[in-house]
């Protein structure tokens, strides 16, 4: 793998930064390219790239991850809902994915929820 040229794609940025006329820079498809390239160079991981280029952490991952062509993760609602079948009240939570858990009381719930913070 040849030597990255840091120098050249500082410029670059710095480049297409000065072309924005907006607030909100945005760099063209090859440039995301070339950076997205460097990080895989080694001795070039994503914080030395992003501290040399004077980018965001969070611009770089997601650049990284438009390039893998993996969808980003999302948080999905959940749905609680008291199951009627039972004598005791017991929940139920339904995801969107399809899987189910059943039989929490509000109690093994609260306990669960508090055990996140």
């Amino acid at each position: 793998m040849e030597k990255p040229n840091i120098e050249a794609l500082r410029r670059r940025v710095e480049t297409e930064r000065a072309a924005t006329k907006s607030g909100r820079v945005k760099f063209s498809p090859e440039l995301k390219q070339d950076i997205v390239a460097l990080v895989g160079h080694p001795d070039w991981g994503p914080t030395r790239v992003t501290r040399a280029l004077s980018l965001s952490d969070s611009a770089l991952h997601r650049w990284r991850q438009e390039a893998s062509g993996k969808p980003e993760p999302k948080m999905t609602p959940v749905v609680v809902t008291p199951d009627k079948d039972k004598s005791e009240t017991r929940l139920v939570l339904e995801f969107p994915n399809g899987a189910k858990v059943s039989g929490l009381k509000l109690q093994d719930l609260e306990r669960l929820l508090g055990g996140l913070k």
